[in-house]
């Protein structure tokens, strides 16, 4: 018994369309994952940079000596020079892990920079920068801008003991009233107080 011949094949047609469109799929998809990774970058390093400010001021107050955070933006590093903190205050097993994160320069990653800074209304964008945070928790009145790609986000340092705040988006001058930050969701309509 014969059975009848029939051609069930793809067209060469039809195997490009797949392609381009599995190709399109895999470009738009590796697009957004850079993306992300950027933006994670990003973020890591301005929480490292709040924690950094708000470690720096604790431990101002707790040993009753100044602490200075060194930012280096020709190297894009970062550090923290202050006095040994009393042995009360820290846990020895947690000193070597305080000592290696903050008082070595530490290198932001290579898609992240520094942008530029102001400090007390000075601005800067090379060179190294001081921020200096006294026994009595006050400081400088600083804004730091970090950035990646096309992304920025500002680090706000208050003065007069407030803690330090991460914004999503560039600000580019300081506020001229002290404001709690920690109270507020920060946006560029909200942040300057009237």
């Amino acid at each position: 018994m014969k059975y009848p011949k029939t051609n069930y094949a793809f067209t060469t047609v039809e195997i490009i369309i797949v392609t381009v469109i599995i190709a399109l799929t895999a470009m738009i998809s590796v697009v957004s994952i850079y993306r992300n990774v950027e933006q994670v970058n990003l973020n890591s390093s301005g929480t490292d940079l709040i924690r950094l400010m708000r470690f720096s001021r604790f431990l101002a107050v707790e040993s009753q000596s100044s602490c200075t955070v060194h930012i280096d933006f020709d190297n894009n590093t970062y550090w923290l020079q202050a006095a040994e903190a009393p042995a009360q205050l820290l846990d020895e097993k947690l000193r070597p892990t305080i000592e290696n994160l903050y008082q070595r320069p530490r290198k932001l990653p290579e898609s992240v920079s520094f942008l530029k800074a102001s400090i007390d209304e000075q601005p800067y964008s090379r060179g190294i920068i001081k921020i200096n945070f006294n026994r009595d928790g006050s400081n400088q009145q600083t804004l730091m801008q970090i950035c990646s790609g096309d992304n920025i986000n500002t680090i706000l340092v208050a003065p007069d003991g407030l803690k330090p705040r991460l914004a999503n988006h560039a600000i580019e001058k300081s506020p001229n009233h002290t404001v709690d930050l920690d109270e507020i969701s920060i946006t560029a309509d909200n942040f300057f107080v009237k």
